[in-house]
């Protein structure tokens, strides 16, 4: 099917929606998947959505901040990757 008007504003909801949550260093889930169930999506297919978009907001957001320095002790990276390796497992 082609991309209609529909999809594109389905789209750039989306990135909003990515925008928002990961500047609150949320995933975005519960803003996404409501916006692509009122999109007119169901929810079978709503619900990998939003994780796709989760993931590829997941892999912009380590792209950017992989190569940023700690702020109060610059010789540390910026992702605490301990604490990441602790918490990985439980989710």
């Amino acid at each position: 099917a082609p991309f209609t008007p529909s999809d594109l504003s389905t789209t750039l909801l989306a990135l909003l929606a990515t925008f928002i949550a990961s500047g609150a260093g949320l995933g975005g889930g519960g803003l996404l998947v409501p916006m692509f169930v009122l999109s007119g999506f169901d929810a079978r297919h709503a619900v990998p959505l939003s994780e796709a978009t989760i993931f590829g907001s997941m892999l912009t957001n380590l792209a950017f901040n992989l190569r940023l320095a700690h702020p109060s002790a610059p010789h540390r990276p910026l992702i605490d990757f301990d604490a990441a390796m602790m918490l990985e497992p439980s989710t």
